[in-house]
This record gives C-alpha cells, structure tokens and sequence, in this order.
C-alpha cells in the first residue's frame, strides 16, 4: 500500500500526562511536537477529544488506535495505557495520505520495536517526523499477516460486511464481546472489502467508552453506553441480533464477498473488487442494487485458490482514496454524498512477503 510522506516524513504529536504541557495545563496534553506551537494549537483542538480514552474501564486494551478526520485533516492516534492513564503518539495527516490499513498497522508493538518509548521523548518542539518509508515497510512486514487473521474471522466479517452494506450511510458501534479484545483484524477485513464498493469514509477507533456522532464511523465499545438519546446517526450491531445468513440480499451478497476473500489468494480477490468500484458511485438509497448486483458479478466468478506463500499487496494511495466529504463526523450526520468519486489508477503488483 503506497502512502506518501512527503520528503520530510510523517509529522507527530506526542501526549503524556504531565504538570506542565508545550500548551499549558496539566494532566494529558501534548508533550513535544513536530510543528510549530501555531499549528500544535489548532491541532490541539481538533485532537483533544480524541487523544484519552478511559483507561480505568476494565475492558481497556493496553493499546488503541484510531483514525480521525478533522477540520485539519486526518490524524493516526495511538495511544497507549500507563498507570495514571494513557499516553499518545499522533501521526498528523493534512493531505489524507493514509488510510484504514496504515492506521491499522500501527496497532502491531514489533512496528514501534525502533522508536523511543514515549515516557522517553523530550520535551519541545524539535521531535522529528517517521521517516518516509515508516509506514511503507510496516505493512510490508505485517499486512499479509493481518489478513489472515482476518480470514479466520470469517463469520464475524460476513455480519459486519452485510450490516454495512444494508445501512451504508449510519456510523457503527460493535461490541467488545462480538468482536474480541483485537478488533483489528474484523477492521481490516471490512477495510479490504468494503473501500471499493461502499462510498463511506472509513474512520475508526478500536476501543471507546462512547459513541457520539464525533466519534468515527466505525468503533468499538466494551459495553454499550448509558445514554438516554442516543445519536440516531450509529448503529449499534449485536452479531446475534443480526438477519441470518442468506435472509436478504445484503446477507447474500456478504457471504460471497467473505467466500472469495477465505477461499482465494489476495491477488485473485484484490483484481475482483478492483473491477467493481463503479458500484461505489451508488448513493445510499441504492444500498439493495449495490448488493444485487455484487451477487451477480460473484455469482459468475471464478475463484484462484488461496496460495501457500504469503503475498502483501501494495494498494496505492488511489486505492484508499475516499469522497472528499466534510472531515467532522459531527457536522456530516448521516451523508448521502453526491455522485462520490471511485478510486481511480492501477494496482501495483503483488510481491513476495520478506
């Protein structure tokens, strides 16, 4: 998967908690920083709700990851728990280089084996940027791994792919119980599937307490939230609440998509999805025709099996693209976006695993 740094690297924010921030104010704030204290302000606000997570909730992960878009642009947080708390690490993103499976790949510990500790990054505003190829070569190392993971997930992938396909225009809520303490391999999966051919912008969050529209499209929550009105806009997926399989089209069309991609090598179905993004132009009130129509082109599609050597392909940054909708979930609600834009350009080649 091709992103693009820049030639100075991916710029980053660290936060810890502490008595004296680069902003002032104690407890968890950002701590150094590679832009200027102007730009590490309006960074600030855009990022502050998401930074903390409630690291006393018992179903916390030692690690999380979301990826956000704001008014600035899209942003990677990692955060990690510490006894008081937690800590962050924020990979900033104006021009929306970096998709789901960037994001995703920062969950893996071996990814940060290099990289100083963030209790051990000094303070001021001199931290410098990931190197360009940071990413590039975290997903060479780890992408193929995940997807397999992901193929293990197969049931669980089925219901969420059906679910998004039958409600693509609602944010959504899965519950740790369902989706396991690691989501990230039901995320990845949705994000292999799904980035062609549902016209949403595929942000996430692996671990919340809560589920407001500013929270990203997809998260995941340790139980859900005890809010009397809850936001109309999310969706709140229960795996045994959910129609069984083959009771619609959408079921339908999830089983088959979820099929191919357990039964056949990352080329085979990667080619095959490549040549349905036209289903991507379809606005959400054209949820069931996406669905049938995926049930039709599948239905007369032969399968390559899976190969026994482990393939990692490299999707360019065309690939993830998505529509250039308003970057807060808050003020997008519920979109139905007008005629979205399919990612365009071509695959690169699939090379052997390192």
């Amino acid at each position: 998967m091709a992103v693009d740094a820049g030639v100075t690297g991916f710029r980053q924010i660290v936060y810890r908690r502490q008595d004296d921030s680069l902003l002032g104010g104690r407890g968890l704030g950002p701590i150094a920083a590679s832009v200027s204290r102007d730009e590490l302000t309006g960074w600030h606000e855009e990022l502050r709700e998401h930074v903390a997570v409630d690291a006393d909730d018992r179903g916390a992960p030692v690690t999380s990851v979301a990826l956000v878009h704001t008014g600035r642009g899209a942003a990677v947080i990692r955060r990690e728990y510490v006894v008081e708390g937690n800590n962050a690490r924020v990979l900033l993103d104006p021009g929306r280089d970096l998709g789901p499976h960037a994001a995703l790949v920062l969950t893996q510990d071996p990814v940060w084996a290099r990289e100083p500790a963030l209790e051990d990054v000094p303070r001021g505003y001199g931290l410098a940027p990931l190197p360009p190829d940071f990413i590039a070569d975290a997903l060479d190392a780890h992408a193929e791994l995940l997807r397999d993971r992901a193929r293990e997930q197969a049931y669980l992938l089925e219901v969420a792919v059906a679910a998004v396909l039958r409600h693509p225009g609602r944010f959504f809520s899965f519950r740790q119980v369902d989706v396991g303490i690691d989501p990230v391999p039901m995320l990845w999966g949705l994000s292999d599937l799904l980035l062609w051919l549902v016209p949403v912008s595929f942000t996430f969050s692996t671990f919340e307490t809560r589920d407001h529209s500013g929270k990203p499209r997809f998260v995941v929550l340790p139980r859900r939230p005890r809010e009397p009105d809850p936001w109309a806009g999310r969706y709140r997926l229960v795996v045994g609440e959910e129609p069984k399989a083959g009771s619609d089209v959408h079921a339908h069309a999830a089983a088959l998509l979820v099929s191919r991609y357990t039964d056949t090598d990352w080329a085979g179905i990667h080619h095959l999805l490549e040549g349905m993004r036209d289903l991507r132009r379809l606005p959400h009130d054209r949820a069931e025709e996406r669905s049938r129509e995926i049930c039709t082109r599948l239905g007369r599609w032969t399968a390559k099996p899976v190969v026994a050597a482990a393939r990692v392909a490299r999707v360019s940054k065309a690939e993830e693209e998505e529509p250039a909708f308003p970057h807060t979930p808050r003020a997008r609600g519920v979109e139905t976006p007008a005629g979205p834009v399919a990612p365009t350009g071509p695959a690169q080649p699939v090379e052997p695993a390192e």
